[in-house]
């Protein structure tokens, strides 16, 4: 399995110089773009242009045309479209102004839009905080064509990729950009679970959702006064670990000392323990 994947990237790859990168290293193909995201486990950043915007221009002339952006850019599958030569994609995406930077997966949903140019270190840090590797995500994206009815640990599964990419951006929007798709994959999950314990397991996850977001004490509170609802279930090790994870954020070093303790006295709370250096 593992010499057909590297094969088809070698091929992927070949593709990518035989077809001819666009202006200083953008692709201008969108099916060779998604194939190239796919294959080599990375996201999709797509950069509507027009030869006729000047804020475009200038983007290209303070960013894209620089050293750090170049190198950057290994981090994601780069495609320019001329929103004049392309205007069936630019419908597509409801494209009203550019430059419209949009994050998509490679099955081409938007995860996060950046419209506008407004500076080089804003638009530096947000590029810098797109993730090199989404392999987690594409790999539960296989099951998700939005054509399928998810199960939902399939919808589950989806949810806390996006939640794992959200972990590690330190770019506000596009960390809520990735909470908020992982959000609306645990609501999909919660619609399909079939009993209570299913039902609580997705709230817990979606409490993580919230502790990234920085509402640490609000989901000590909650948690804390819903506590029985958990205890002696299948869900008391993600209990302690959500809790973990909110004590750790406000700095509550004695309640995350106690937590600690309780979480790793359960099987698998080793396991999750270890998740929260992570």
């Amino acid at each position: 399995m593992k010499t057909k994947l590297s094969l088809y990237s070698i091929i992927i790859c070949y593709l990518l110089f035989a077809e001819g990168y666009a202006q200083s290293g953008w692709l201008n193909n969108f099916e060779l773009a998604q194939s190239a995201a796919k294959a080599n486990n990375k996201l999709i950043l797509v950069d509507f242009w027009a030869t006729w915007c000047g804020p475009c221009k200038r983007m290209d002339m303070e960013v894209w045309s620089t050293a750090d952006a170049q190198k950057i850019k290994q981090n994601f599958i780069p495609l320019k479209i001329d929103i004049d030569a392309e205007k069936a994609i630019a419908a597509q995406y409801n494209i009203r102004s550019i430059p419209n930077l949009i994050l998509m997966d490679y099955n081409g949903k938007v995860i996060h839009s950046y419209v506008g140019y407004s500076s080089k270190t804003d638009l530096m840090s947000f590029i810098e905080n797109i993730p090199a590797d989404a392999s987690a995500l594409n790999e539960k994206l296989l099951k998700d064509l939005d054509k399928q009815d998810l199960t939902m640990n399939q919808a589950k599964d989806i949810a806390l990729a996006y939640q794992d990419l959200s972990k590690a951006v330190k770019y506000f929007a596009l960390q809520q950009s990735f909470l908020q798709e992982s959000e609306k994959y645990l609501k999909k999950a919660s619609k399909k679970a079939s009993n209570e314990t299913e039902l609580n397991e997705i709230e817990l996850w979606s409490s993580l959702n919230s502790v990234i977001k920085g509402k640490s004490k609000k989901v000590i509170a909650t948690l804390t006064e819903e506590k029985s609802k958990y205890e002696n279930t299948a869900n008391e090790v993600l209990l302690n670990f959500v809790l973990l994870c909110a004590y750790k954020e406000i700095g509550d070093k004695a309640s995350y000392d106690t937590t600690l303790a309780s979480l790793k006295s359960k099987p698998e709370g080793e396991r999750f323990a270890k998740l929260v250096d992570k």
